[in-house]
């Protein structure tokens, strides 16, 4: 059985690699730079430095002012957090919590990685001290993707289909369910217990499991009417669902097949012009999921 690594090369032959991956994490000795700050161009050391500035307690100054930062991706160290996706066949969407090593080695930043067939963006969420603690490292996220005490979620605005935590490195599986369970606890509409329901009714069929243009709209109207409360019960049943090796793949396989159909579905408009076929756009996400032991995650569709 092949693991995701030789799936991923073998669906992306004849890519160019990236020089990135895989990178080896410089020693710091608080004096002299690392080697790999040399790697990057004053405009990158330039772009680092303004973002640090402007971020602060983990939180940036103002949501509107936080730009596409994809200088991220190419840091000397970047660690995926967790994946999750959303099969939605007219936006399907795949996203990544991850942090990224400054080039002085000194500070890392939570930032957000979104691809979808229209948009593929980097957002930086906060910064902390790259030699914080685990658990206070695991608030300063929790904090960072919520803004705080009392606010909403920064990542989700619905429950995802499938979530990929890290098995590895500074995130473990249980830090990855506390991030999630504080942040759905903090969004709004959120219905675990029907979604859990149509998971485990419709298990390993994710078209069947979609909700008909019918039910959605009548979703959409109830929204706000009733809001069912998240015990940390339902959410555990509900994570043990969407965290199960065999329901990634199958969900992963879907989210590709209506990655494509969205993309078809455009047909000639302006927004065609735009759109980003899930090779391209899922090219960082499948860089970051090297690091996870998930098998048969492609980003091809097979006739």
């Amino acid at each position: 059985m092949q693991t995701v690594v030789e799936e991923i090369k073998r669906s992306s032959s004849g890519s160019e690699a990236n020089p990135h991956s895989n990178p080896d994490v410089c020693p710091y000795d608080g004096q002299n730079l690392p080697p790999v700050y040399d790697m990057f161009s004053e405009n990158d050391k330039s772009s680092w430095s303004k973002l640090l500035d402007r971020l602060q307690d983990g939180q940036p100054k103002e949501e509107e002012d936080v730009e596409d930062c994809a200088f991220l991706e190419a840091a000397p160290s970047v660690e995926r957090l967790m994946t999750w996706g959303i099969l939605n066949p007219f936006g399907p969407t795949v996203e990544s919590l991850c942090l990224a090593t400054d080039p002085s080695g000194k500070a890392k930043v939570i930032f957000l990685k979104t691809s979808n067939p229209l948009e593929n963006s980097t957002d930086a969420l906060g910064t902390v001290n790259a030699d914080m603690p685990h658990d206070d490292l695991i608030r300063a996220v929790i904090d960072s993707t919520t803004g705080g005490p009392g606010s909403s979620s920064r990542i989700f605005q619905s429950e995802p289909t499938f979530v990929i935590p890290s098995t590895g490195g500074l995130t473990q599986h249980l830090d990855a369910f506390a991030i999630v369970f504080r942040n759905l606890s903090a969004a709004e509409n959120i219905d675990l217990a029907s979604e859990a329901d149509r998971l485990k009714r419709f298990w390993l069929n994710p078209w069947a499991r979609l909700p008909s243009p019918e039910e959605l709209f009548a979703t959409a109207r109830s929204q706000g009417l009733v809001q069912t409360k998240m015990s940390k019960t339902l959410f555990s049943e509900w994570w043990s669902l969407v965290t199960n090796p065999e329901h990634v793949e199958s969900e992963w396989r879907a989210i590709v097949e209506a990655w494509q159909g969205a993309i078809e579905f455009l047909g000639n408009s302006p927004m065609a012009k735009m759109a980003i076929p899930a090779a391209e756009a899922l090219a960082f996400q499948m860089r970051l999921l090297e690091q996870a032991p998930q098998r048969n995650l492609r980003t091809e569709v097979k006739n």
